[in-house]
């Protein structure tokens, strides 16, 4: 019993741990199992029928005794004398019970309830089989206990089960191992199947690995290649901003020289500085004239050579260079429209011999304009032999540096104007001055020239002349200016403000005065003179602008742009509304600079500059980050969906045809990428970046993958 229990439960665990080892088991179990139930119940109802053949065949036995026994005491109760009843009724039941060939089997003889012959068993009679005879006047009894009439059945029931058992077992320990068997077999079908499909899956898996491999290896080759495109690019761009910040210091230094000293001694000092910033073999500082025939005649005044380059400045073939005849395409380029770059394969006639002995091939002409038309010209050149391309920040940057010598040129004329005709007190702008030395300080003497400025100098005489030429943003500053000259240790001082004039504009003056005391240290007058210093203001002004704008487009640069940046999201952290950055990055932008020429590409990138301009509102910033790439600081973007909306716009008016060069028409697209505000915005550095990401872009008015994402 203990290993059929076994049996079923490797039987259940089977059934519950695999279906195909479930499968198998009842192939094999379930055939088995119903023919040893048959057999089982079958053996079992023979075994039943055969007690109850057992139990009728005695007692049809001891029926037949019983009457036999009964006919024979019959007989002697006819025949028979008398004896001892007691020895003859022993005899009588052994003799009874010899025929019934049951020892333990009990007869006796009833006469009317008593006990006449034989003994009848003490007990139940219910364990026993009991037959009567009744004859006339006794009863003949025949009882035989149950257990012995079917002693013999039960052994042979017991040998019939034990073998039945060991048949059953056997069987059993056959089907299990037949089962083990079958199981192993289809274990292994299965295990080569699985490895089969195994086999299938890595092959699939191979292909499929190989072919992605393939597909990454070429997308990582493609991306690798666009990376060290961009990686050029950004290395070129790099180079030109430093250029860039290192020429804005020279041209600084140079507005500082041309002001401030004699102006040929600066522009000399100057053409130094930048020839040896921007690495050229020589500077020429020329004055142009136009002749009687109409051609522009160039004329070297001062030049700057590199080491070891000889000077052209005595040369009589480049004095009075007819520039319309050597230089035809320079000469018309030259013209207020802007710069003008050319290499020595344009230069015509014998002047090519020239130009080349003097190792001057590639250049670039700036015009010095003075009162809006063009006076002069300075050119940078250079020795190398191949062709040198001029970066927009040294094209941008010395077309300032040639306005500030063209101011410099003009102012020193108009003084030796004024010096020629010796009035250079009366003519000139400075203004000079003389105070009684007691408050209101009250003009005594003032110098004619201040007329200039629209004022009579005779009514300004004995007035209040601060309120009456100095501009009401300054009157606190220069009355307290004027207010410490009464301190006894009070020094010569400076100070500037802005005059106002005759027609209500102002001038920018520094005011440079002296206090004048006795031996006791009592102030008696206040002398002093008021320079004009306008045209130094706007160079200030002009630089300070050019450090904060783009040279080329007048947009902010990116320094302004990050300071604007900063502002912005600091202000939305005292409850300003939220702004978006707008990234722009025009598309083959380098292709129009390779295909039509730089000039044609500036005149792209300024195109694009006012389209923004117009499409942006006054209180949004645009600016030039660099290269092709622009931004919008967009303010007061309640809904993320505005800074889209603004981005379809510039879409669409980039998309629009531009008209460069007279004849071509380009048309452009623009990748922009959109980083609004949100309260998990990181930093304004962080946004910016943010909006320079790798994603998906705006093209056309649709989306597609790109450089940089439209985030809404």
């Amino acid at each position: 019993m203990v290993f059929m229990v076994h049996i079923f439960c490797s039987f259940g665990v089977r059934r519950i741990t695999s279906r195909k080892t479930v499968r198998v088991d009842r192939l094999v179990y379930l055939p088995v199992f119903g023919a040893l139930i048959v057999v089982w119940i079958t053996i079992a109802a023979f075994t039943l029928t055969e007690r109850n053949i057992v139990i009728e065949r005695v007692q049809t036995q001891l029926g037949l005794t019983a009457s036999t026994l009964a006919d024979f005491n019959e007989l002697a109760r006819q025949t028979a004398s008398t004896v001892n009843s007691n020895g003859s009724d022993s005899r009588s039941a052994a003799i009874w019970r010899a025929l019934l060939q049951y020892p333990t089997a009990s007869i006796w003889v009833d006469e009317a309830g008593v006990v006449s012959a034989g003994q009848a068993p003490t007990g139940n009679l219910a364990s026993y089989l009991v037959i009567e005879d009744a004859r006339a006047g006794f009863t003949v009894h025949a009882a035989l206990p149950r257990s012995d009439a079917l002693a013999e059945w039960r052994r042979s029931a017991s040998l019939r089960a034990g073998a039945l058992f060991a048949v059953t077992l056997g069987f059993l320990v056959l089907s299990r191992f037949l089962a083990r068997a079958m199981q192993q077999r289809s274990n292994a079908d299965r295990e080569v199947e699985a490895a089969q499909e195994r086999v299938s899956q890595l092959a699939s898996y191979k292909t499929q690995l190989e072919q992605t491999v393939t597909e990454r290896t070429a997308e990582l080759n493609s991306a690798n290649s666009h990376l060290e495109a961009e990686l050029v690019e950004r290395k070129v761009v790099e180079d030109a901003l430093r250029e860039h910040d290192a020429l804005l210091n020279v041209v600084t230094n140079s507005a500082a020289q041309l002001l401030g000293t004699q102006h040929e001694d600066a522009i000399q000092s100057v053409l130094e500085l930048v020839g040896q910033t921007i690495a050229v073999s020589r500077v020429q500082f020329c004055e142009i004239l136009t002749d009687d025939a109409g051609h522009l005649r160039s004329t070297i005044l001062q030049e700057w050579c590199a080491p070891g380059i000889a000077s052209m400045i005595d040369d009589g073939a480049l004095q009075r260079l007819d520039l319309s005849a050597c230089l035809p395409r320079a000469a018309a380029a030259a013209m207020p429209s802007g710069a003008a770059s050319f290499f020595i394969d344009d230069v015509t006639g014998h002047y090519f011999d020239v130009f080349e002995k003097a190792k001057m091939r590639s250049f670039l002409q700036i015009p010095v304009m003075i009162d809006e038309r063009m006076w002069g010209s300075l050119n940078f050149i250079d020795s190398a032999d191949a062709l040198r391309k001029w970066s927009w920040a040294e094209s941008d940057t010395l077309k300032t540096l040639a306005g500030l010598v063209g101011v410099a040129v003009a102012r020193a004329r108009y003084v030796k104007e004024l010096a020629d005709a010796n009035m250079i007190v009366q003519n000139s702008p400075t203004i000079l001055y003389r105070l009684k030395g007691e408050p209101p300080f009250p003009l005594i003497y003032v110098s004619h020239n201040i007329n200039k400025f629209g004022h009579d100098p005779q009514s300004l005489l004995g007035s209040r002349w601060i309120e009456a030429i100095v501009d009401s943003a300054d009157e606190a500053k220069v009355t307290a200016a004027m207010a410490r000259v009464l301190d006894k240790n009070s020094q010569a001082s400076s100070i500037e403000f802005r005059l106002r004039t005759g027609d209500g504009s102002h001038r920018w003056v520094e005011n440079r005065y002296t206090p004048v005391r006795d031996k006791d240290g009592r102030l008696l007058e206040v002398e002093g003179i008021i320079i004009d210093i306008t045209e130094r203001k706007v160079a200030e002004d002009k630089i300070a602008t050019l450090a904060r704008t783009d040279g080329l487009t007048g947009l902010a640069n990116r320094t302004t742009f990050v300071e604007r940046l900063r502002q912005a999201f600091s202000g939305t952290g005292r409850g300003a509304n939220p702004f978006a950055i707008l990234y722009i990055d025009l598309d083959h932008f380098k292709d129009v600079n390779d295909t039509l020429g730089h000039p044609v590409g500036d005149q792209l990138l300024l195109e694009v500059a006012n389209r923004l301009r117009h499409i942006a509102r006054e209180n949004d910033l645009v600016a030039r980050l660099g290269g092709d790439e622009f931004a919008i600081l967009q303010m007061d973007v309640n809904e993320p969906a505005n800074a889209g909306a603004l981005a379809a716009k510039i879409q669409e008016s980039l998309a629009q045809p531009y008209l460069l060069a007279a004849s071509q028409v380009t048309i452009v697209t623009a990748s922009i990428g959109i980083c609004p505000f949100s309260s998990s915005s990181v930093g304004p550095d962080a946004m910016l970046a943010q909006a320079d990401l790798p994603g998906s872009v705006l093209c056309s008015g649709q989306f597609k993958p790109g450089r940089r994402p439209i985030t809404t």
